[in-house]
């Protein structure tokens, strides 16, 4: 709704700004109430209001708070602006300003029926709960506005509930601009957890994986992962040094045989060649082999880790004929 008024001035009554004293922050807020005022005029609310807002927190004059109110108006925040009409009015009637008194009790008594509402909810047992707050965006409601229809602006707003020794709880509802009447009903808080409780009853932030595995102490089978990819790390290691030997051997081989013939020294280079080989793709086999079972283990511990369940197991790494081999037996 257009304010009527060609300008906010004239809307005000007023041709030009003065505040009382022209020291010190009276003089930032004359300079940013003459820029809001011809901003407001230009249309460009979303920088007239704060410039404003800020004029009267520097010098809380009554004209300033009517121009804000008035800004709010235009800018559809119709709670604020009933809001701060209705205090202007009031400031007015003190300091003996009929002409601005009245035109802050005509528009906002215009405002009154267009506003949105939000009744918050709280029921006997929650309301009874010690030291319990209800915030609406940031803002501490008192017990006198708890289910009571209060006017609102319009948009998203968040409920945030919280109380000694108490889960907090936090909802949000969307308020259309004018004449919604919207109501959000707070839940009965549950109990936090004990460990979460200090002595005095408020909540203390949990310890990064409290109460998880991730933070009890190894056990068994954690161990025999852990054993497990530690010999088939050594395993694979001992493979690349047989692999490398089987390598030299068969250069050593090579300046003494041609194609498929070789002599005495290249067929002997040629045998350490394969048995090497063989012992590196033994090691390096049986090397990836344990490396798995034992991440494999050691996930599975974590997850054990949780219950109560102690496995009681048993991991034998013994070399055989053909390389490494890994014995694990017990009861998981």
């Amino acid at each position: 709704m257009k304010i009527p008024g060609t300008t906010l001035a004239c809307c005000l009554g007023i041709a030009t700004w003065t505040p009382a004293a022209h020291a010190g922050e009276e003089v930032a807020a004359e300079a940013l109430f003459e820029q809001g005022v011809t901003l407001f005029d230009e249309g460009k609310l979303a920088d007239a209001c704060p410039k404003l807002a800020e004029s009267y927190r520097l010098d809380p004059a009554t004209g300033t708070l009517l121009a804000v109110a008035l800004c709010h108006e235009r800018q559809g925040k119709l709670a604020s602006a009933w809001a701060e009409l209705t205090e202007a009015e009031g400031r007015a009637q003190r300091e003996g300003q009929r002409d601005r008194q009245q035109l802050a009790h005509e528009r906002a008594e215009a405002l009154r029926p267009r506003l949105s509402t939000l009744r918050v909810e709280i029921g006997g047992a929650l309301a009874r709960t010690p030291d319990l707050e209800i915030r609406r965006d940031g803002t501490l409601l008192g017990r006198s506005v708890w289910n009571e229809p209060v006017p609102i602006d319009g948009g998203e707003h968040e409920i945030a509930v919280s109380a000694r020794g108490k889960q907090p709880w936090r909802g949000s509802v969307t308020i259309a601009a004018e004449g919604a009447r919207a109501s959000i009903s707070v839940p009965e808080l549950d109990d936090a957890p004990a460990e979460l409780v200090t002595s005095s009853g408020a909540l203390s932030a949990p310890r990064t994986g409290s109460g998880s595995a991730r933070t009890k102490p190894w056990r068994a089978l954690e161990w025999a992962g852990v054993g497990s990819a530690g010999a088939g790390v050594v395993a694979l290691g001992v493979g690349g040094v047989f692999l490398g030997n089987a390598l030299r051997s068969k250069s050593h081989a090579a300046p003494d045989c041609s194609g498929e013939f070789c002599g005495n020294a290249g067929l002997a280079a040629r045998a350490d060649a394969v048995r090497e080989g063989n012992w590196a793709t033994a090691f390096m086999v049986t090397g990836g082999l344990l490396v798995a079972t034992g991440t494999s283990l050691f996930v599975l511990g974590r997850v054990k880790a949780a219950t109560s369940e102690e496995p009681e197991l048993a991991l034998t790494v013994v070399p055989g004929a053909s390389g490494l081999r890994a014995a694990l037996g017990g009861t998981f």
